[in-house]
This record gives C-alpha cells, sequence and structure tokens, in this order.
C-alpha cells in the first residue's frame, strides 16, 4: 500500500471511529513530511484517552536496522517525524499506559507533564538525546518495561530518579551508548551492544540476563570478572561473546549457587586461522555453578580445522567434581576438535544426574557481518563433527544419554575394526 493510500484509509476509518478508543496502532514508512496528517491521528488519540499508542514509522525489520545501521549517515535517511509531546498535557498523558515508538525524532518541551501512569515504554530508532530520555523517564515513574534500540544519538542512558517498579530494561544495539546507570531493581536485563558499565541501584534482584557482547571478550572472563559476577542470586544467563584469545580461569572458584540455565554463544575467531582459544576451559562452569540444571553451548568457528585423532595426543583430563544438578546439555557447532571433545567427556563424566546430552555438528548462531553464512562450512565440517562424537563422546556413554545429530544423514559400518562413514545427502542450508 503507498502512503497517500495509507493516509486517506487511515483518515477514513477514524472519521467514522468513535471516542473511547483504547488501542490505536499506525504501521506504515512515514516521514516529517506527512506531519499534519499524522498529527490528527495523534490528536485523536489523545481526544480518545488512549490506553496504547503505537507509532511505527518504518519498513525496516530490527534486524535490518541494527545491521545497518552502523553504515548509515544520517543524510541518507528522510527527516523523521517529530512525535508532538506537546498534545499531552497534565491529564492527557495521565491515560496512557504504554507507548510504542519507532522511526521518529522525540524531543521533549520544558514543560513536559510526562505520561504518570505509562507502564511499557517502546522506543526503536527514535532520535532522542541522553538528556530528554533522562528527562523523560523522571516523569513516567510507573514504569515496569523499558526497551531502548537503534538509537543512534544516545551515548548514555541514564535514570536518576527511582523507578521503583521496572522489573524489566531492554538496550539493544545503540552502537554509541557507553554507560547505562539506573536507579532501579530488575528482574530481567536484555543488553545488547559494546561491553559497557552497567550500574543499578541493585542487583540483588536480578534473576534473568542476557547479554549480547560486540566488543572482543571471551565469555568466561565476562562471567568471572564482568557484569555478571556481581549477580549472586542470579538464576539464568544467556550470553553471546566474539572469541579470540584464551580466558584467564580465576584461582578462587566464584560461585552461581541460583544459577539454573546457562546458555552460552560463541563466535570463535583464530588468528591465521589458527585459535587461541580453548574450549576446555569452559569445565570451569560446573564449579561455580552447582546447581546448574541445564547447559546450552553454541558454538561458530571462523578458524582453523582440524578435527581430533591420535597425532594429536592422548585427550587432556580434569579432576572430576561430581554435579549432582545437571540433568540438559545442549552443544552446537561440534566439528571434533580436540579441545571440544575433551569438553563434552569432562561433562558426560562429572554430571551424575545428566538425562540427555545433545551434540550437534551443525552451526545454529551465526554471528553478524559479511561472510558469516552457514554454507562458509564444508560439508566434511559436519562429517567430522558427527564422527568424533559418534566414536569419541557417545562411544564413552555408559548410561544412554548422548545424542548425535547432524544435517547430514550418514550410513555408519565396523570395517576391519575400524569405523567408516558414508554421506547419504547434502546438508539443507
Amino acid at each position: 500500500m503507498g502512503e497517500h493510500e495509507f493516509i486517506a484509509t487511515v483518515d477514513g476509518v477514524l472519521l467514522h471511529s468513535g471516542t473511547g478508543v483504547e488501542l490505536l496502532e499506525f504501521r506504515h514508512p512515514l516521514h516529517n513530511k506527512h506531519a499534519d496528517h499524522i498529527d490528527r491521528w495523534i490528536q485523536f488519540a489523545v481526544v480518545s484517552k488512549a490506553k496504547e499508542l503505537i507509532l511505527h514509522l518504518s519498513n525496516a525489520s530490527r534486524t535490518s536496522l541494527s545491521r545497518n545501521m552502523p553504515y548509515e549517515l544520517p543524510a541518507q535517511r528522510p527527516q523523521p517525524y517529530s512525535f508532538p509531546c506537546h498534545m499531552f498535557g497534565a491529564s492527557e498523558g495521565s491515560y496512557l499506559r504504554c507507548l510504542q515508538l519507532s522511526s521518529v525524532s522525540l524531543k521533549l518541551p520544558v514543560d513536559f507533564n510526562g505520561f504518570p501512569n505509562l507502564k511499557k515504554l517502546i522506543m526503536v530508532d527514535v532520535n532522542i538525546t541522553n538528556e530528554h530520555v533522562e528527562y523523560l523517564l523522571s516523569k513516567c515513574s510507573l514504569l515496569e518495561f523499558i526497551e531502548i534500540a537503534c538509537c543512534r544519538m544516545l551515548t548514555t542512558l541514564r535514570a536518576l530518579r527511582p523507578l521503583s517498579r521496572l522489573e524489566h530494561l531492554k538496550v539493544q544495539d545503540c552502537i554509541f551508548v557507553e554507560q547505562i546507570e539506573m536507579k532501579c531493581g530488575l528482574t530481567i536485563l536484555e543488553y545488547s551492544g559494546l561491553m559497557v558499565p552497567l550500574q543499578f541501584a541493585t542487583t540483588s534482584t536480578l534473576r534473568n540476563v542476557r547479554i549480547d557482547l560486540t566488543s572482543d571478550t571471551t565469555a568466561l572472563d565476562y562471567i568471572t570478572k564482568g557484569f555478571p559476577s556481581t549477580l549472586q542470586h542470579l538464576e539464568a544467563l544467556n550470553l553471546r561473546c566474539n572469541e579470540h584469545k584464551r580466558a584467564i580461569s580465576p584461582v578462587r572458584p566464584l560461585k552461581f549457587i541460583y544459577l539454573r540455565h546457562l546458555r552460552l554463544e560463541l563466535n570463535i575467531f583464530g588468528v591465521n586461522e589458527h585459535k587461541k582459544t580453548d574450549v576446555l576451559d569452559y569445565a570451569y562452569l560446573l564449579d561455580c555453578a552447582p546447581s546448574l540444571e541445564k547447559l546450552e553451548l553454541h558454538m561458530w568457528m571462523q578458524c582453523h580445522h582440524e578435527i581430533y585423532h591420535a597425532g594429536h595426543g592422548e585427550l587432556r583430563s580434569l579432576p572430576l567434581h561430581q554435579h549432582t544438578h545437571l540433568k540438559s546439555v545442549y552443544i552446537t557447532g561440534f566439528f571434533g576438535h580436540k579441545d571440544q571433545v575433551e569438553l563434552a567427556l569432562h561433562i558426560l563424566r562429572s554430571s551424575i544426574a545428566l538425562k540427555a546430552m545433545k551434540i550437534d555438528s551443525r552451526v545454529k548462531i551465526i554471528p553478524g557481518g559479511p561472510y558469516t553464512s552457514p554454507a562458509i562450512y564444508r560439508t566434511r565440517h559436519y562429517l567430522d563433527g558427527y564422527m568424533v562424537a559418534t566414536v569419541f563422546v557417545q562411544g564413552a556413554d555408559r548410561n544412554n544419554v548422548v545424542e548425535v545429530t547432524g544435517a547430514i544423514q550418514y550410513s555408519f559400518a565396523i570395517i576391519d575394526g575400524r569405523a567408516r562413514f558414508c554421506l547419504i545427502s547434502e546438508p539443507e542450508f
């Protein structure tokens, strides 16, 4: 639908709508040149005492916004619509419970009265300064959920006035943000971007954390020395990191005694194709999370591919400390590298309550940027991973808990005392 047709349709619908509409949602790529029309729609929302207002003025998906933002010049974008905060007076703003803004500009007047009963605020690709975000949040004291994504003008996200009811904060792909400081006690935090200081009034209430770091740091170092190390009551952690070097495990184990679910997404890179990381280092996590019940380890590798064989020497083994709670393990991107085999065997032998270990040679995570399609992997990567996992990990399984899968179907036979695998079908990407 073209912009003129969309505008005519909306005008026609609102013309025949009575007041008292609780939800108004507009989704179409419009800009500041359409301000007269959009202003009328916002005024209708104000008069209708709408409780939920959604203004999505872009046809770009969240993924494409995140991917294109570092390369897109401001001059390449039409001037965004300026959201009319002045329309919401002291009484008008009190009706809103949910406000979602996308691809607009937001500048607050000096006498802005705020949205005193707003519970949910979402801003995606919004042109707004640090000062105006802080001012806006100071006028929305009942907020329970905040999402801020792809806001390219932000360098600091700060709320110095208490947000005592805020439970869930989501900050994604604000590529210039250098600090987050908020007076609140969250239950859920989702963050993606550079590794920056995360400061909250208290972290004792945080139970569920998802962090996707675009900086180069190892997941193990970040867990033991970074922000997660301050979260002693954490129950679920989802962490994605770019791994270029080996982690340095602390001498004294840090204990996450409440951690039940750990999901790691590791983008492992090599120097001159040879990786400096050691996947076996992640065995340390079994010691620091004694109550862990579910472990997911998803790997993507851009490094020299060499599967384990006898020429690499004996497989290393670490001292076994019985883990009494781990029940489910899921490993993907298993290509049969020696350290991958060693980690899988350590988990298998240490986890006395283990009920299921699934090892998949397929890659399930793809980092952003060029040349990161799963198609860069050859059929042999998947075949090698399947073969090594079957022989060395499943072969060591005494409790029938290991399942090895892959995108390729194989036939398997023992010929002259040696394992033989035959490719039946190509992988699907």
